[in-house]
């Protein structure tokens, strides 16, 4: 009987409890949730659209300069009515929103969201590229009339970063037609 009992002890000490299978579980839910927070995904995501933004627009500039080589200027979008131009180009409008740079690229890049999520009023919710001849007015008249670049000579591409620590944003929001979105430009 004394055997029987000794090996029942030792059968005991091999495993573990159930509260002890309880407390490493616990633990370790702790720890992940305590990573989770440290990482922050959706941040993570943020930046990563905000690298893919940044990308986009060096590339699209690369064509647009092809093609001011090739015509002497660069395609002329503007707000401001002026004849002759097209309105400014976005992203979400019909496909190639810039259709001047075909030539000189595949696909035209468009943002990783590309949403109009309810315009100026809501500018976190709006996430896409513009194009347009550059603005040109004073600091005083600056969307008074818009005034744009008549000679094809400049332009700006505008997006919203996500990120709102990105040093790389550079743009006051109403500097640009569309500008409630607008918070990092590109320009020549």
């Amino acid at each position: 009987a004394n055997g029987a009992i000794t090996q029942l002890m030792n059968l005991k000490e091999k495993g573990f409890t159930l509260i002890e299978l309880l407390i490493v579980i616990g633990v370790i839910s702790i720890l992940a949730g305590g990573l989770l927070i440290l990482i922050d995904p959706g941040k993570q995501l943020g930046k990563a659209r905000d690298a893919q933004r940044k990308s986009d627009l060096r590339t699209i500039q690369t064509a647009l300069e092809e093609y001011h080589n090739d015509n002497g200027h660069y395609p002329l979008r503007c707000n401001d009515g002026g004849a002759g131009y097209g309105p400014a180009a976005i992203s979400s409008d019909a496909q190639p929103w810039i259709a001047e740079l075909q030539p000189y690229m595949k696909s035209i890049p468009i943002d990783p969201k590309n949403t109009w999520g309810g315009g100026g009023s809501q500018p976190a919710t709006v996430f896409l590229y513009e194009y347009q001849s550059k603005n040109i007015g004073t600091v005083t008249n600056k969307n008074t009339p818009f005034l744009c670049d008549t000679t094809g000579q400049y332009y700006e591409i505008g997006t919203h970063l996500e990120t709102p620590g990105d040093p790389a944003i550079n743009w006051d929001l109403t500097d640009f037609w569309h500008g409630g979105f607008v918070n990092y430009v590109v320009t020549n």
